[in-house]
């Protein structure tokens, strides 16, 4: 497979960690011809664009620009994720199924084209790939990890699971997360969450007390009761959310440096679970890896429809398949779904390859999840018409935003009827394969026959 590699390259002044020299190296040697220039947040552009740019290209050909260029740089604390860095609460909102998940930001955006990508609105004013240089600084990203574990644990026993996280719960999240970040020391080693509690249960019973936010006192109120041995609730670290997990991998190494941490016991037991979720097929690095229990690869398996970049969709799905022969937990994601005159026939023809070319009797095959195009509403209005006529065009005709519902769709009739189709067909091809839905509502999934 083809390695990526940028055109121009962003550096921060004072990157000087292993991870950017690594990088800056692997370019480098990637392709000599990479222009290097000076990147600073608030600065000028690194990107070579044209001189005259029509007012309605503007957009489209820096977004295109953009993809051709990698910046690497220092991740900065946020207040609003708990003075943390690299973590923050996946949040979906009325009945929506979505499990309970933390986005980690190694990364930001892709260098791939895919028209449809939600994180041209998640990432609207920085639209160039960027890789975060002190990821892998010593101690940090456990720290935060063992942080975010104790507060979703601390939050769940107090106020239990729902469908999905709402912005209302983020919040509570993130706040706890920001008071157990004053009450833990900063060098801490792999120990149980549990012994962490345990070690500085008065510095955070001190830090909760004087939380303005009404909510921590429900906490507050639980603190003696909180039990973080023999965990049975899983959640998952999601480094593929705003970033595609692995495409960028032959240059840093994340996935060694990811499962290393993860793989302990200890994270076993706290209930950590990490999840690569990438369209690319750079698996190199976890071939020669031993798979973690706890590690999850989620493969997209989509056709070229709207989509540049991506190797085709059989490479992808046999390179899934020699992870799954390793013994690497496997998932593959039929999402987002376009409607089209001829539509059934595209996407069956996947479910024909995936039996063909994937082992979906592996005791490792996790599930296929499929779900359908939909999009944020800033950015469909922003964006995607900005970037995208075509794409924006077959939203207008074919999509709604229903009242409760934070996104655009397809009328729900056709898209139960389009999930049944595809569920059936993958079933009578497949028997016994597990189907879920993606970012759909409860009454959908009944509607499918499908329980979350």
């Amino acid at each position: 497979m083809a390695k990526l590699f940028p055109e121009i390259l962003g550096i921060e002044a004072g990157q000087n960690s292993e991870l950017a020299n690594r990088i800056v190296d692997r370019v480098k040697a990637g392709n000599p011809q990479v222009v290097i220039k000076p990147y600073k947040s608030g600065g000028p552009t690194i990107l070579n664009l044209p001189t005259q740019l029509p007012a309605r290209d503007k957009e489209k050909v820096i977004w295109q620009h953009a993809k051709r260029a990698l910046i690497i740089r220092e991740k900065c604390k946020r207040k609003e994720h708990g003075y943390l860095r690299f973590l923050h609460v996946f949040v979906a909102v009325g009945d929506v199924v979505e499990e309970y998940q933390f986005t980690l930001s190694m990364e930001n955006e892709c260098p791939y084209s895919c028209q449809f990508c939600y994180i041209q609105g998640s990432l609207e004013k920085k639209p160039i790939p960027t890789i975060f240089t002190n990821l892998q600084d010593s101690g940090v990203l456990l720290r935060e990890v063992k942080i975010a574990l104790l507060a979703m644990h601390m939050h769940t026993q107090t106020h239990g699971l729902l469908h999905n996280i709402g912005w209302d719960q983020q919040k509570w999240v993130h706040w706890l997360m920001g008071v157990l970040n004053k009450s833990i020391p900063i060098n801490l080693s792999d120990v149980p969450i549990q012994q962490l509690f345990d070690a500085n249960k008065d510095e955070i019973k001190k830090y909760l007390s004087q939380s303005k936010n009404p909510r921590m006192k429900d906490i507050e109120a639980n603190l003696d009761k909180f039990d973080f041995k023999d965990l049975k609730q899983k959640f998952k670290f999601n480094c593929g959310e705003i970033n595609d997990a692995l495409v960028f991998d032959h240059l840093t190494d994340n996935s060694k440096f990811l499962i290393e941490l993860f793989s302990s016991e200890t994270m076993k037991n706290d209930g950590a679970v990490l999840l690569f979720r990438t369209k690319s097929a750079n698996f190199d690095n976890l071939k020669q890896l031993p798979p973690s229990e706890n590690t999850r690869v989620s493969v997209t398996i989509l056709p070229a429809i709207y989509v540049k970049g991506p190797p085709d969709y059989i490479g992808r799905l046999k390179g899934a398949e020699q992870l799954l022969k390793l013994g690497y937990q496997v998932s593959l994601n039929i999402d987002p779904i376009i409607f089209a005159a001829d539509s059934m026939k595209t996407y069956k023809k996947i479910i024909d390859d995936i039996k063909v070319h994937f082992n979906v009797q592996s005791e490792k095959f996790h599930r296929i999840t499929i779900g359908m195009l939909r999009f944020g509403s800033k950015n469909l209005d922003n964006n995607i018409r900005k970037r995208h006529i075509d794409l924006h065009g077959h939203a207008n005709d074919h999509m709604t935003r229903i009242d409760g519902d934070e996104k655009y769709r397809y009328d729900s009739d056709k898209r139960i009827e389009i999930y049944k189709t595809l569920i059936d067909y993958a079933q009578a091809e497949m028997p016994g394969i597990e189907v879920e839905l993606s970012t759909e509502p409860l009454p959908i999934w009944e509607a499918v026959g499908l329980t979350p």
